[in-house]
């Protein structure tokens, strides 16, 4: 049982030093960065925006891949797989081109270009959304942002989490993206 007292907060000290050092590539962005992209058309309730930056240009398919094979996401997919959801392995989401209509899980693509895809995502009839993809002129800023949807107003404490796990499983991408880039 002592053990347990020292390894359990230990544990909880580096996940958080994990997230936080995460999450400090990760910046806010003006919501005025989607006028004139495909996301512009999608609006709810809530819309977020993040953006990190990347040494080398973006490959948005490739990212695409990695977001979804990213670790956080993959907790992601444990979790709606609980939910009845469905169920994708990493090779699957690997082989996708992300053209519209590709989903995976509860997410489909419904437009694309070369420089930025959307998503929309669906988890009730009163509970749905978008999420969006979208590589800067320069090539080397990525900007993720979502929407969501519902019958009724977003609880504060939901929507802060939300906002949390956006900037949270972008930094995971992120990760996994530098992780695969450099090999």
């Amino acid at each position: 049982m002592s053990i347990l007292r020292t390894v359990i907060p230990a544990l909880a000290t580096v996940s958080a030093a994990g997230i936080y050092f995460g999450i400090r590539s990760i910046q806010a962005a003006q919501l005025t960065v989607v006028n004139s992209t495909l996301f512009e058309n999608y609006r709810g309730n809530h819309l977020d925006v993040y953006q990190t930056t990347f040494d080398t240009p973006i490959d948005i398919r490739k990212f695409a891949s990695c977001f979804f094979r990213s670790p956080v996401f993959q907790a992601e997919r444990i979790v709606l797989k609980l939910f009845g959801y469905g169920d994708i392995v990493d090779d699957s989401i690997d082989a996708l081109k992300f053209e519209p209509q590709d989903e995976v899980v509860v997410f489909q693509v419904v437009e694309r270009k070369s420089d930025e895809m959307v998503f929309a995502w669906k988890l009730s009839s009163t509970t749905f959304g978008n999420s969006w993809f979208h590589v800067d002129e320069n090539g080397h800023t990525l900007h993720y942002g979502t929407t969501m949807s519902t019958s009724k107003p977003i609880p504060f404490l939901i929507l802060n989490c939300h906002l949390l796990y956006a900037q949270i499983v972008l930094a995971s991408a992120r990760y996994q993206y530098n992780k695969e880039s450099t090999k």
